[in-house]
């Protein structure tokens, strides 16, 4: 089974809809940007340069209207990642209580690199939190994704699988 979060073949809008983002560079009404890059739509995470914080963030809704999503049926969460230089980006999971997973450094996964597309398929129990934590995987409503010291990087065709995917 494969929830394709966000991996449209084409894409009209400039910005995801179903997103939210503070001090990303080119945001409108707070919504994540998509650039078309060889033909993929992609979401586009820079930091703005007005922004007095040394991060940025962007969220998306794991489903499109917002709701919540068990990921009990899931086991994978996959998604292409490029960055110039700067591997400077966390990813992890938020719950409909708005409790956070374990984030995950995109400069510790074993084959993301600088200057390179690299496709990364992240089993889901890395982003459970230890014994005692508030996050609920049956609750899953968003995707977050925090970048820092002024990195830059896209994202795109994010899915959620049963199956590792390559």
């Amino acid at each position: 089974m494969i929830l394709n979060v966000f991996n449209p073949k084409f894409c009209l809008s400039p910005h995801l809809n179903s997103s939210w983002s503070v001090g990303v560079y080119d945001s409108v009404d707070e919504k994540i940007p998509v650039e078309i890059a060889q033909g993929i739509p992609r979401l586009k995470f820079s930091q703005c340069p007005e922004s007095k914080e040394d991060w940025f963030c962007g969220v998306i809704a794991l489903d499109p209207a917002w709701g919540s999503l068990d990921l009990e049926p899931f086991k994978f969460l996959s998604f292409n990642f490029y960055a110039d230089d700067n591997l400077c980006c966390r990813v992890g999971l938020k719950d409909a209580s708005d409790n956070d997973s374990v984030e995950l450094e995109m400069s510790r996964e074993s084959n993301c690199a600088e200057g390179q597309e690299s496709h990364l398929c992240i089993d889901l129990s890395r982003f459970s939190p230890d014994k005692g934590a508030d996050f609920n995987p049956s609750e899953a409503r968003l995707l977050k994704v925090v970048g820092y010291n002024n990195s830059a990087f896209y994202i795109s065709e994010v899915s959620l699988s049963d199956a590792p995917s390559t």
